[in-house]
């Protein structure tokens, strides 16, 4: 197990040394549910989306200790969220690509792979180059944001839990 700070400074490392402003997009978007480990595993095998997410915001805490996930629902739009409790942690910027990341790839393992989100927010500056971002999320991304995470329909949490693979 990596504590918090030591893997912010392990993220900020490898943007130093890959000179890769997206690396933990890299690192987020090849993580999928089995990287929350038994958080993940739970959410997995949840009856609905909505399910999951509540598994996941509720047992994030035993999975990371440096950050929480939240959950909120606004009529007929939803936001799942990542928030870093340390504002001073380094490598926040690499820190909630990934995590905003894991949460997409959580998504569309829950949802489907034709789920989208309706827009991405990042609490990060804007990159040089943002075609990566672009790319992945395929969603309207809003850089230097008070928060991180994904807004998307909420229609989607009382939808099934689609095709997990039982044995993660």
């Amino acid at each position: 197990v990596l504590p918090y700070s030591r893997m912010g400074q392990l993220m900020e490392a490898c943007v130093k040394h890959t000179g890769c402003e997206h690396f933990g997009l890299l690192v987020g978007q090849r993580s999928g549910i089995s990287s929350l480990g038994s958080v993940g595993l739970a959410a997995a095998h949840s009856n609905t989306v909505g399910g999951a997410l509540l598994e996941l915001t509720h047992n994030f805490h035993l999975q990371d200790d440096g950050a929480q996930v939240f959950l909120e629902i606004h009529r007929d739009i939803a936001f799942i969220g990542y928030e870093i409790f340390a504002a001073d942690t380094d490598g926040t910027a690499c820190i909630y690509d990934g995590a905003v990341a894991i949460l997409s790839e959580l998504l569309r393992t829950l949802c489907g792979p034709g789920w989208k989100s309706l827009e991405v927010c990042l609490r990060r500056r804007r990159p040089k180059n943002e075609g990566a971002y672009r790319g992945y999320f395929r969603a309207p991304i809003l850089f230097d944001a008070e928060k991180s995470g994904l807004y998307f329909d909420a229609k989607h949490l009382t939808a099934s839990v689609s095709n997990v693979d039982p044995f993660i």
